[in-house]
């Protein structure tokens, strides 16, 4: 059994031997190569162009500024009382002992 494995064996790595190297065509690499660089260029989203991204960045900060305008004019209360019973709601009144 093992002396009809190895003559397979030894046939198949002749059969190996005797076989000729597939040729390829001249430019076949260079194309190859050509196709390969291609795959692998890196093709920049449109977000980071700087035309979008100054634009982006001046949109927000105008949404934080009119964020911040709301907010100022609804901070001001319109009587003292509104404060005062904030203050008593959440105990946040200093209150000594003296």
């Amino acid at each position: 059994m093992k002396r009809e494995k190895n003559i397979s064996l030894e046939e198949h790595l002749r059969s190996i031997d005797s076989s000729i190297q597939p040729v390829t065509d001249d430019f076949f690499y260079t194309r190859l190569k050509g196709r390969m660089q291609q795959k692998h260029e890196f093709v920049v989203p449109f977000f980071t162009k700087p035309a979008f991204a100054i634009s982006s960045l001046l949109v927000m900060l105008l949404v934080n500024i009119i964020v911040l305008n709301k907010q100022q004019s609804t901070d001001t209360p319109k009587n003292q009382s509104q404060i005062e019973l904030f203050g008593k709601e959440y105990d946040l009144f200093i209150s000594t002992p003296y």
